[in-house]
């Protein structure tokens, strides 16, 4: 007899096709495994990837098979110094936020070089249900695309969650299947809008007017409201992500890594409804940092939206430090707060900029930020507390005979 023990799990049908040559002449064969055993129990697939990668190590060092290289090798032959993944949804957040409607942003997707497929409903070509995005695979590479749907980068990227921002019309969604259609047949765009203009500096004053009135309204949302925090800190993401795809190349990397942090802390277990009642404060902002052109005032102008985005990130922060949320407050303040006032300091300063302060303190931050917001912030005082609503010492009534007080009294007590 053992000395240990071994649990015998119930087995669970699975199926092996040969699938033959592909394309590239590889010889392959496919899997599908039920997940529910003979017996009714389900198989666990926690942390399942990773434990078929390392069991396909095995395999190749036992057979003598050439390793596979992951996404982050692959990627980074191709051109590419992050997995492709964070690239996709970089590039889906930048267009999201910059497009007015769903057809503007499809094409904004083909212009960024992203091959865009729709997912059809069933049995339809007009209604489009979903969406898959790939990078183009470098020329004489011999492989193929590797496609992501929207909600493998990010819960609040599904087609669904996207369509929430943009008008739902009949006049629109007809817009919109042409731009798929077009997109899916490898056809030029069905037709061009906004993201082929050239704009002016005054589109730059009004997009940083906005950021700058919405900071000092932030004061009027509650630090609860997870959702209304959530979507704008999705919204700042894209903008972000706009801004990474056109700016001077020295600043890309550190912007490309702030949009993916902030996009990050916008993601919550349950997605919420977005707001669909005006157009989203850094829309504007987008629009004009996804415009690769650039204009002899842009520079003053960029570095005046640096200040507006420096400040809406300390927002964010301030709001999570009062929520109690550290992990994410210091993730948001290394990896956004701090990493965007760096950018600005290195920044040459135009003459109109350099008159004035060339630093954005901690008296730049939104005055209308609330008080227990900014003392959570300092460690002055914790933020208040819920508290219940009964008295901490419960005195019975006078006039209450104490024999009353104690029989039970049965219409009180609980169903049976």
């Amino acid at each position: 007899m053992s000395d240990g023990f071994a649990i015998a799990w119930s087995p669970a049908r699975w199926v092996a096709l040969r699938h033959g040559l592909s394309k590239n002449g590889n010889d392959h064969i496919h899997i599908a495994a039920s997940r529910v055993r003979e017996d009714g129990t389900k198989v666990s697939i926690h942390n399942d990837f990773i434990r078929a990668q390392r069991i396909a190590r095995e395999l190749e060092q036992e057979h003598g098979l050439e390793p596979l290289e992951g996404e982050q090798t692959r990627t980074a032959a191709r051109g590419y110094s992050e997995p492709a993944r964070v690239t996709l949804e970089r590039e889906v957040r930048a267009a999201s936020i910059a497009s007015v409607d769903e057809a503007e942003f499809v094409r904004r997707m083909r212009a960024a070089d992203v091959l865009v497929r729709p997912r059809y409903a069933s049995d339809r070509t007009d209604v489009v249900a979903g969406y898959s995005v790939a990078l183009r695979p470098q020329q004489g590479s011999g492989e193929g695309p590797v496609w992501y749907g929207g909600g493998r980068l990010a819960r609040d990227l599904t087609l669904p969650a996207l369509r929430q921002s943009w008008p739902d019309t009949p006049e629109a969604a007809g817009a919109a299947v042409a731009e798929w259609n077009a997109a899916n047949r490898h056809r030029r765009v069905a037709a061009p809008g906004r993201e082929r203009q050239v704009l002016d500096g005054k589109r730059w004053d009004a997009a940083t007017q906005r950021l700058q009135l919405m900071n000092d309204r932030l004061a009027q949302i509650p630090v609860q409201d997870r959702g209304r925090w959530a979507e704008l800190a999705r919204d700042g993401a894209g903008t972000l992500a706009a801004w990474s795809r056109t700016a001077p190349k020295e600043m890309r990397p550190q912007l490309a890594q702030a949009a993916s942090v902030l996009g990050r802390s916008a993601q919550l277990r349950q997605a919420p409804r977005r707001r669909v009642q005006s157009e989203s404060p850094f829309a504007g902002a987008a629009l004009v940092l996804a415009a690769a052109t650039r204009g002899p005032q842009s520079r003053a102008a960029e570095l005046a939206m640096m200040q507006q985005m420096i400040m809406f990130a300390r927002a964010i922060v301030q709001m999570h430090r009062a929520m109690r949320d550290m992990r994410t407050a210091t993730a948001l303040q290394d990896g956004v707060a701090s990493r965007l006032q760096a950018i600005y300091e290195q920044q040459p300063r135009p003459v109109a900029v350099a008159a004035g302060r060339s630093r954005v303190g901690p008296q730049d931050a939104p005055q209308a930020i609330p008080e227990h917001i900014r003392q959570a912030r300092e460690g002055l005082t914790a933020p208040t507390r819920i508290r219940s609503p009964l008295p901490a010492k419960i005195t019975p009534r006078p006039d209450v005979d104490e024999q009353q007080r104690r029989r039970p009294d049965k219409s009180n007590a609980p169903e049976r």
